[in-house]
């Protein structure tokens, strides 16, 4: 083996390990089944799609009111931003970043919450941040 296989093989350990790592951590989290999460706390609500993405994308909270305007969706302003992004914490979807806001907890991937949100927005005709 030369020494660049030999890298290349230690990066995708570390990538599968950071995985199951953050895959462990939200399992930690949660204290029912991942997918009845997701479908818990989105599916009735568009507008938490709307808020995760915003989160997912780094926008401000200001540009997530101004996305969810866009969408006519209700209580579109930065208070309802932040206290949904509070929830989504809460719930173990987002984590704090610091200084200040939040980030999205990246072990929620693993139980396809990618394909959850973009059937909930489908189903509701509401546009994605895309």
């Amino acid at each position: 083996m030369t020494i660049d296989h030999t890298q290349a093989r230690l990066q995708r350990m570390e990538e599968r390990l950071a995985s199951l790592d953050r895959t462990v951590a939200v399992l930690a989290k949660v204290d029912d089944a991942p997918v009845k999460r997701i479908a818990e706390t989105f599916a009735d609500d568009p507008s938490m799609v709307i808020v995760y993405r915003g989160v997912q994308e780094n926008f401000s909270q200001a540009r997530i009111a101004e996305a969810l305007r866009d969408r006519a969706l209700p209580r579109a302003d930065q208070a309802r931003v932040s206290r949904a992004c509070g929830s989504l914490y809460d719930l173990g979807f987002l984590k704090k970043r610091k200084p200040s806001g939040y980030t999205i907890e990246e072990g929620w991937q693993a139980f396809g919450i990618e394909k959850s949100l973009k059937l909930i927005l489908r189903r509701a005709g509401i546009a994605d941040l895309e």
